[in-house]
């Protein structure tokens, strides 16, 4: 049984040894089955039936595992304080436990990863920053969007390139976010789900080409595989494609505080837009661990 937990199987009870030391400070209350298990381990191993020990072990951790909340790791740009601020207003639901990181604007690429913690952020909420303590990982922030891969693939069509060197070239432009190959390389060294919030909105510019948003998003993730993909909800978006602009007034920083109503900015939510987006995280969440 592979993990974040094992059992090393002394008869005081459960010992859980984390990749890291922050999992030891987290408090276990053993529901009623994990004290069963516990006694059938004992009793396995008084009368030497191994394979019994080995059953009740696992049973044991698995109801330790499901007692516990996932730690989520979310790592973002000024855009992430829309879904904190919604997140604080209706409190953390049961199965998760978020912690937040940013930076704002540029600031964003001085995050970066110092063995297993994390550095250079600019406002966070307290969380844990060994990042072996984490569940899953959330990225937004400086990530690329549907709709440019769709700008550079219709830029890639008429130059007559293989197919294998359009997807080569749509590769290497994925590569070059920062908070792809941030969220790919958490992915990568801790083996948890990693998840991108990208910003699916059609640009003004391109108004006159406007694809099918929810055809493009499938599209996207399939780019951004293996990450996730976390889609702004339908919810969000005008007949037109574009967010409303109801959800930009009120907009909430980086730093948690809100911009004036009568001066929307598009390039930040407020918390009913974060609440719409959170609900969409979360959705997410159960799916990568369903």
């Amino acid at each position: 049984m592979t993990g974040l937990f094992a059992v090393d199987g002394e008869e005081t009870g459960l010992n859980i040894a984390p990749q890291g030391e922050c999992m030891r400070r987290r408090l276990f209350v053993p529901s009623p089955c994990v004290i069963h298990t516990r006694r059938r381990l004992t009793s396995a191993r008084r009368s030497g039936n191994r394979a019994d020990e080995v059953y009740a072990r696992g049973s044991i951790l698995t109801a330790s595992r499901e007692s516990l909340p996932r730690r989520v790791c979310v790592i973002g740009n000024s855009s992430i304080g829309a879904v904190r601020m919604a997140l604080g207003d209706r409190g953390a639901p049961g199965a998760y436990e978020f912690a937040f990181f940013a930076s704002g604007g540029p600031k964003f690429d001085a995050i970066a990863l110092d063995g297993d913690r994390l550095t250079g952020f600019e406002v966070d909420s307290g969380g844990e920053r060994d990042l072996r303590c984490y569940d899953a990982f959330v990225l937004q922030g400086r990530l690329p969007t549907a709709y440019e891969a769709l700008a550079f693939e219709r830029h890639l069509a008429p130059l007559r390139y293989s197919q294998t060197v359009r997807t080569l070239a749509l590769r290497d432009w994925r590569e070059s976010h920062k908070g792809w190959t941030l969220a790919l390389t958490l992915h990568e060294r801790y083996g948890r789900p990693a998840l991108t919030i990208s910003r699916n909105v059609f640009a003004s510019e391109r108004a006159g080409e406007r694809p099918e948003r929810e055809a493009a998003d499938a599209a996207f993730a399939q780019l951004l595989a293996p990450l996730r993909f976390v889609a702004l909800p339908q919810a969000l978006f005008e007949d037109d494609g574009q967010v409303a602009r109801r959800f930009y007034s009120g907009y909430v920083n980086v730093h948690g505080r809100q911009g004036p109503a009568a001066t929307p900015d598009e390039w930040h939510y407020n918390r009913e837009a974060g609440g719409l987006i959170l609900d969409s995280l979360i959705a997410q969440l159960d799916a990568a661990f369903a």
